[in-house]
């Protein structure tokens, strides 16, 4: 059937948008909004997230994943963009993908938000200094945040974002050497002891010779320098090479 058999419409387009009353479908109206699940490193290999604090309702005095609501003239990397500067204020990423749309209708209290969240990787050197009251970085074991201090819950549903975040952190580890990388250095330079923590932090294993061999073996990794390690011994860095 072409479009010019069917029967012609009541009203021309301008006659149409003219009498359109967005407030008949009030009812039905979403929200949309982004949060951010910001990975990073620690000393020690573990893995990190950072967080910050509510200081208005709902929710408030909970410790949230960074987040906050698209704008109608925004794209929703734009308002990733705004959150990290923002909330987060980190200065540089290694990578921001999307996770998957959140959308249990219980989710916000305030009305119906359906939520985009996001995995941003951010180097340790590139992540700020948390001030402990309105900004924390909590250390993750399994799927569950710990160390002194840590929240036992966060608020909204981001238990439940920041989980699925990690499932894929792991999934993506498993399937590419170089994934992690990003939380390690903001520039790219890690060694293999460090790649090895991270790695085992997020369920994907090596033993160091294994991934001597692997790192060795990648074309996409160039050796970068020495540092000196914990036992005063010169340690071999890599670097992942820069596009081109």
């Amino acid at each position: 059937m072409d479009a010019a058999d069917l029967p012609a419409p009541e009203q021309t387009y301008e006659q149409w948008l003219a009498t359109y009353d967005l407030r008949s479908y009030a009812e039905h109206r979403l929200s949309v909004a982004v949060d951010v699940v910001v990975l990073s490193a620690g000393a020690k290999g573990q893995l990190r997230t950072f967080l910050v604090r509510r200081t208005q309702w709902p929710d408030y005095g909970e410790w949230v994943l960074p987040g906050g609501f698209v704008r109608n003239d925004a794209r929703l990397e734009q308002a990733v963009e705004q959150v990290m500067d923002r909330k987060v204020k980190a200065r540089h990423l290694g990578g921001l993908e999307p996770l998957r749309f959140f959308d249990d209708p219980r989710r916000d209290s305030r009305t119906r938000v359906l939520s985009m969240a996001y995995v941003a990787r951010c180097g340790r050197d590139a992540l700020p200094a948390p001030d402990e009251v309105l900004t924390c970085v909590a250390s993750i074991r399994g799927h569950k945040l710990q160390g002194d201090g840590a929240p036992a819950h966060l608020g909204f549903d981001h238990d439940d974002v920041l989980a699925t975040a990690i499932d894929f952190a792991q999934q993506r580890t498993r399937a590419d050497l170089l994934w992690p990388v990003p939380m390690l250095s903001s520039e790219g330079v890690f060694t293999v002891a460090e790649l090895a923590g991270i790695r085992e932090s997020l369920d994907a294993p090596m033993t160091l010779d294994a991934l001597r061999r692997r790192v060795a073996e990648d074309s996409r990794i160039e050796k970068y320098g020495w540092v000196e390690g914990a036992s005063g011994k010169p340690v071999q860095t890599y670097r992942v090479k820069p596009p081109g």
